[in-house]
């Protein structure tokens, strides 16, 4: 659900600098995916701002099943912010479609990245219930938890304290009859901050949508990349209200390839735009 405000300014040479580096990284970032030829998945996304690049990138097994997930930025100067940068492995248990648990690990320049152990939990259906950090220290947010309406997906965070949990955040996504997300409500209840995105859509299909991760991983997948896996399309305005900032109306556009496939969207009027890489 990214949005930015920065303004167009003249940063050409900054644009060009992350250009030449990522262009030349790029086989890196993807080298460690195995995914089959006859399915084509999206396997990186690229943002582009003023002052920053950030880069998500998926691998796959030969079933086609999500099994690692990245996501690092680099700031003005090229150096990566550390803080934005981990790496996700899911295990899968006997012949389950989605994974049981996954590890976090977070890239660092040190010797030593922290890592977290994630079980994860599903209904019937194998909509995500439950992320829970199983070797969670006090003060961090240690289960999300997901519920689901006829048109509502709502995820709360929880904080283990000394005390017990503590619920943090609440997100609501509401979603239309033709499967896109209508608007996405949240409230951060530690620092009392909270607002809504509203969305209207194109007829683009969404390069982050696939029918099986949205209805599985979906929401989990929104919380860690900020994009959105759950709409249909891509969408053509995003409306933000918040607390303390005045209503402001984004448009986008987008460029397809010869496959109708989106390979890059645009902010109207300003340098932020994204890059959509896929298989084949």
């Amino acid at each position: 659900m990214k949005l930015t405000n920065s303004a167009f300014n003249s940063a050409l040479l900054f644009t060009t600098f992350l250009l030449t580096i990522f262009t030349s990284c790029q086989k890196d970032i993807v080298s460690s995916d195995n995914v089959p030829a006859t399915s084509p998945h999206l396997i990186s996304i690229y943002d582009y701002d003023t002052d920053y690049l950030h880069v998500d990138s998926f691998s796959y097994n030969t079933s086609g099943y999500l099994i690692r997930a990245q996501t690092w930025t680099y700031d003005g100067v090229g150096a990566i912010k550390i803080s934005d940068n981990s790496d996700f492995i899911f295990s899968f248990s006997g012949n389950s479609t989605v994974p049981s648990s996954y590890t976090l690990s977070f890239m660092t320049t040190g010797p030593n990245n922290p890592i977290e152990k994630h079980a994860l939990y599903y209904d019937i259906q194998n909509r995500i219930v439950k992320d829970s950090f199983l070797n969670g220290a006090i003060n961090s947010t240690v289960v999300t938890s997901y519920r689901y309406d006829s048109n509502l997906i709502i995820s709360d965070e929880f904080v283990k304290t000394s005390t017990g949990l503590v619920n943090s955040i609440t997100d609501t996504v509401f979603m239309s009859a033709s499967g896109n997300v209508t608007h996405f409500g949240f409230y951060n209840l530690s620092s009392n901050y909270g607002g809504q995105h509203l969305y209207t859509y194109s007829s683009n299909l969404n390069p982050c949508y696939d029918k099986t991760l949205a209805e599985s991983l979906g929401p989990w997948l929104e919380r860690v990349t900020d994009e959105d896996f759950i709409s249909k399309n891509s969408y053509n305005t995003i409306t933000t209200d918040d607390w303390f900032s005045p209503l402001m109306t984004s448009s986008f556009s987008w460029t397809t390839d010869t496959k109708g496939r989106v390979i890059k969207g645009q902010q109207d009027g300003k340098t932020y735009h994204q890059i959509f890489h896929y298989s084949n």
